[in-house]
Parts: structure tokens; sequence; C-alpha cells
């Protein structure tokens, strides 16, 4: 609990009107204070004999004053842990207090919620009265019929979209707010919330190849062309002499190029992709195995690019470009070239790629595989 709340328990178990931050060592105070000094305040300064209300001393000085002197009052420090310097506080709070406002009489009490048995024994030689609140042992106020005819109706309609809580019962200033909710029907929603998403989620990361044959079908048929040809015409169209001009490209493009612009110049992506997947015809690599294989020989490059090379990443970025189908403008045309024969597929939270069987044939000779097997035979 905080201060605020130890010092609101105590003066609603009490009563009495109790100012709080009470200014002492002031200029309107009996005694007049020579020469340079701190203005200090007391937690609380409580009258039993008045009724119960609080009120701040700033801008009621002039009240207080006249309601403290001749009264007998209490003079009340809190702490969430009882120590020693709340101890000091009071005993030097009760001499300016007596000095400023002259009460007819002073209680010294201390309020917490942490004790120490030392502690409480020499507040004891100093006849302060240890106040210790234990927030578990607080009662709650139970609610009224009304709202609890109010809650019965909540839980019976079928509006929760504009909000759960009917009632926020204002119940010993605010310490206590009831919730009104129907824990079943709240978990029957969040189920249905996170089946919205995970279909969400399956339709965004879903395969490329299905997610353009459904866009190419809402183009042609809000356009009145023959789907089924358009599609079949889609993955025909294939340039493989850009396609292999690409390879040429990325192969000879430099690590400097490579590393700082490729955004712009993708082939060097292209070309690993397409080099792993040729010599391994039946494995699809994740985008943590392309990266490692397109920043062989880069670690002077990269270094120079950036501090941390692990920033540096590429092929996460390749991925998340083909997952929205936003491009560079400057890529965007080698990048729609590749997506028709690049295929993926996602596992255990990584993008896994490789090339379709065609493009493996197509692109063979330029790898040169099959002289390589020669050798090794």
């Amino acid at each position: 609990m905080s201060e605020d709340q130890l010092l609101r328990e105590y003066h609603e178990k009490k009563g009495g009107k109790l100012y709080t931050e009470v200014g002492i060592a002031w200029s309107k105070g009996k005694k007049e204070w020579e020469g340079e000094h701190s203005h200090r305040s007391i937690d609380g300064i409580l009258i039993p004999e008045k009724d119960t209300e609080q009120v701040n001393f700033a801008g009621n000085g002039d009240q207080a004053f006249r309601d403290i002197i001749n009264e007998e009052v209490e003079l009340i420090e809190v702490e969430e842990k009882l120590n020693r310097p709340v101890i000091g506080q009071v005993l030097a709070g009760e001499k300016m207090l007596e000095a400023d406002y002259q009460p007819s009489k002073i209680k010294k009490v201390i309020i917490y919620e942490k004790g120490d048995s030392a502690l409480e024994w020499v507040c004891g030689q100093f006849d302060i009265e240890t106040v210790k609140i234990n927030p578990n042992q607080k009662k709650k106020k139970s609610l009224d019929h009304e709202t609890i005819q109010k809650i019965k109706e909540l839980r019976d309609s079928d509006d929760w979209t504009t909000s759960e809580i009917i009632e926020k019962l204002d119940i010993t200033r605010g310490q206590y707010q009831y919730y009104a909710y129907d824990k079943e029907r709240r978990e029957q929603n969040r189920e249905e919330y996170r089946k919205k998403q995970r279909e969400y989620r399956r339709k965004r990361y879903r395969n490329d190849e299905e997610w353009r044959e459904e866009h190419i079908k809402r183009v042609r048929e809000s356009e009145g062309l023959d789907v089924d040809k358009e599609i079949s015409s889609y993955k025909d169209q294939v340039n493989w002499k850009a396609v292999k001009k690409d390879l040429e490209k990325g192969e000879n493009l430099s690590k400097r190029t490579a590393v700082r612009k490729h955004r712009e110049n993708p082939e060097r992506i292209f070309y690993t992709i397409a080099k792993i997947s040729v010599e391994n015809p039946n494995l699809a690599f994740s985008t943590k195995e392309i990266k490692a294989e397109y920043k062989e020989g880069m670690e002077k490059e990269v270094k120079e690019f950036l501090e941390t090379n692990d920033r540096w990443n590429p092929i996460s970025w390749f991925a998340q470009q083909h997952s929205t189908g936003k491009y560079p403008e400057k890529s965007e045309e080698k990048h729609q070239r590749w997506n028709k024969i690049l295929r993926r597929k996602r596992i255990d939270g990584l993008w896994y790629y490789t090339l379709t069987d065609k493009a493996k044939e197509n692109l063979k000779d330029h790898f040169n595989t099959e002289e390589t097997e020669k050798v090794e035979n």
C-alpha cells in the first residue's frame, strides 16, 4: 500500500478532521523563526473531536491554524516500513508544531505496513503510538442490491464490445473497484479473437504462388477474361534470358555493392538461392542457411558497413518483401521475374526456399553441375 492509502485507512477508522501535508516552521505560526531554515511538513494532523473530513493544508493554512490552536491533536507520520528517520521526524515535528500552533496536547503516531520489533520498542520509550496496517485484513464493503442487479443484466446481455465493466463503485475513496465479467464468456470471446488472428496469419503467410493465383483471378475476373488461361499463361511466361542475366550479374557483383545496395541489386540473393537449389535439387533451404551462404567471404565488407554484423540481414529483408509484395522501384521488375520460379514454405518460424523443378533444369548449365558430377565420378 502507498503512504496515502495507509493514512486514508487510518483516518477512516478513527474519524475526525484530517489536515494533510501540514507546514511547520512557517511564516504565519506563533514562533518567529530567525535565520535561514527549510520549510517542512507533517504527513497529517488529526483533530479527533471534529467532523470527519480530509483537507489539504495547501490553501487552507489559516483555517488549519485556527482549528489546531488549543486543541488536542494527533501528529501523524506515515512510512511503508518503520525506520529510524521517521522516529526522528515525529520527535522534531512535535516540537515545531508545538511552537507554531500551540495545541493543548499532541499525541504522536507512526503508521506503517512493515514493522520492526526493536524500533517499536524505541517508539514506546518516546510515547509514540505505532499503528501497523495489514492490507490483507481490510474488509470490503458488500455490493448493494441495485448494483448486483446491474451486474446480472450485463452478464445476460450480448453487448460485450463496448465495456466489460459496468460499475466502478467509489467505495472508501476509490480503494475498491468492482468489475462485472463472465469468465466463461470472456474466454470464449478471446478464443474467437485468437481464431481470427490465426486465420489472418494463415492467409498472410501462405504460399506465394497460391496468393498470386488468387490475385490474378480477382483482377482478370473483373476484366471479364478467361481466368484459367491467364493463370497458365502467367506461369509459362518466364523470361529465362533475363533470369540468366540476373545470375551472371549476381555472380560478378562486387561484395561492396552486394553489402551496401542489396535492395537495389538483389541479384546476389537470387544467385545464392539458385546455386544451392541447383546443387541440392532435393532440398529446400531456410533463410538462416541462405544468409550463411550469402555472407560467405563478405565479413570484411559487412564489418566496414555495420558495427554489428548480425544487424545486416538482407535475406530476412528479402523474405519480408516477398511476403508483402512491396519491392523497391528499382528492383521490382527483377523480383517479379524471380517470383515465378521461386518456391517457399514456412516451417517453425523460418521461410524455406528452393526453385521450381523446371527452373532447376533450365539453370543447371549455368552452374556446371553435370561437369562437376563427371569429375567426381
